[in-house]
């Protein structure tokens, strides 16, 4: 056999060359695992002559101290075969295994790798507070002891399986508060974990005492049998032994709003509701899910109908001279709140009675037909609008006097190569109802005003100015100006 030999004190070691990686198997034999399967590569020595198995427990020191690495002891001779049982095993015990090959002439190699199995024994753990079947309430202290042979690395407590708390460190427990559950039984669980991962557990069954009372619910606003409108305010409050978790508010069984508050208030639109009768509750809930409720009934009557309205004097196709007394009359199924009056669509009057009296003064105006027309509005917001009335304005004595025409700009007869404004103004006797500019016979600007401004720059040499007025009975008024631009 060819190779280079190593030494460890008295006993020789490894032909060069020869390499084994060893696996193992954890197999269970009873409530407890009490062997191991391992298993290897081979070697490829051609002078293989078997392999031997070394272990020892809760130390992985070199050499082993146990199955043959002491001079004089034996290890598990496999002979040939790539794995061995190994049985007889402390299950609280962690282990360390190697394996060697050897040759034919007794040669053996160094360790394999080493390979750790871990101790199997979880820890021993007992909740001890509260105890089982117990019954309890409000402020719990959970407590728990637990031990192990290698060392208890923490302990977990769960509650109907859910994980509560957790303890490193004896002593083990946490701190549960019953109050926000309901009344029954829960199953409070402790998990010990030593530090090879094992791990042991304890349930108690216990009974909570818990939250049974409901919250106490008002309704504030709108009161108990009330007729309501438009947007109203809807108030409720609560107050529970423990605490209200939520607030709820249904119309007619529908829910309209949600809080998480012990109060509540919302503007709630009526518009949108059916009139009629209206049943507003209140729910409230506290964490243990106990629910309390109040109720108010209401009448929902919101105003969709529209005032009339009409004109009742002057009548339609009437004619007035000088001035006219106009009546609107209006109506409604619960009250007019405004009336307006108009004049071919111009606000003319406003009143906030079902009727309306105006003093119309048509003397100003020019001979002709004219509209009167009103409106009604109620409380709420409801418009209704009347018929047109046609009214003739024809005063009593024919207007003769043309308007009265005066050129205010420019104020000179001589003019710049600037442009110039010409502004020109005219009175009557009743109304003037149009204006024109002229400048050397041609129509330069019209206004239904009473007053005309038009900009123009002039050539050189004289220019003659013109302005007309006129009034509603066709009269005209004239007036002209010579400039002169050098």
């Amino acid at each position: 056999m060819k190779g280079k030999f190593e030494t460890f004190g008295r006993k020789l070691f490894l032909l060069a060359g020869m390499q084994i990686v060893l696996v193992f198997l954890w197999l269970p034999t009873a409530a407890f695992c009490s062997s191991v399967t391992l298993g290897w590569d081979p070697s490829p020595d051609i002078d293989l002559a078997g392999y031997r198995v070394y272990y020892q427990a809760d130390s992985q020191v070199q050499p082993f101290s146990g199955s043959g690495a002491v001079e004089g002891s034996a290890p598990i001779d496999a002979a040939t075969s790539n794995s061995a049982t190994i049985n007889g095993l402390d299950p609280g015990n962690s282990y360390y295994f190697a394996v060697t090959a050897y040759n034919s002439a007794g040669v053996e190699s160094v360790y394999s790798n080493v390979v750790e199995v871990q101790e199997m024994v979880p820890p021993t753990v007992g909740i001890t507070s509260p105890s089982a079947n117990s019954t309890v309430s409000g402020s719990v202290a959970v407590a728990a002891s637990a031990t192990d042979s290698k060392g208890v690395s923490r302990v977990e407590f769960y509650l109907n399986g859910a994980l509560q708390g957790s303890s490193t460190a004896a002593p083990y427990g946490y701190n549960w508060d019953t109050s926000a559950l309901g009344t029954g039984q829960y199953t409070l669980s402790a998990k010990a974990y030593d530090v090879a991962g094992n791990v042991g557990t304890s349930e108690v069954v216990v009974s909570v005492a818990g939250d049974s009372s409901p919250p106490a619910v008002l309704v504030t606003a709108p009161g108990n049998g009330a007729t309501v409108s438009g947007n109203v305010t809807v108030a409720a409050s609560a107050a529970d032994n423990v605490g209200v978790a939520k607030m709820e508010l249904y119309d007619n069984g529908t829910l309209i709003f949600a809080g998480n508050q012990g109060s509540l208030s919302y503007s709630w639109d009526t518009v949108a509701a059916a009139n009629g009768a209206h049943v507003i509750a209140a729910r409230a809930y506290d964490a243990a899910g106990n629910m309390g409720s109040a109720t108010v009934s209401v009448s929902v009557v919101n105003d969709t109908t529209a005032p009339s309205v009409s004109i009742a004097a002057p009548l339609n196709n009437s004619t007035v001279d000088a001035s006219a007394t106009v009546t609107v009359n209006a109506g409604d199924n619960v009250a007019v709140s405004r009336v307006e009056l108009y004049l071919n669509g111009v606000l003319l009057a406003t009143g906030n009675a079902a009727s309306l009296t105006y003093n119309w003064n048509t003397s100003t105006l020019a001979n002709g037909n004219y509209l009167l027309s009103a409106k009604a509005y109620d409380a709420a917001g409801n418009a209704g609008v009347s018929g047109s009335v046609t009214v003739t304005v024809k005063h009593a004595v024919t207007d003769t006097t043309a308007p009265a025409v005066s050129i205010t700009s420019p104020s000179s007869t001589g003019v710049g190569g600037s442009p110039t404004r010409v502004t020109a103004s005219a009175t009557d006797n009743i109304a003037v109802t149009r204006m024109e500019i002229y400048i050397d016979g041609n129509l330069m600007a019209t206004t239904n005003a009473a007053s005309i401004s038009y900009s123009t720059k002039f050539s050189r040499g004289s220019h003659l100015i013109a302005v007309k007025a006129y009034d509603a009975a066709g009269n005209v008024g004239t007036a002209s100006k010579t400039v002169t631009r050098n």
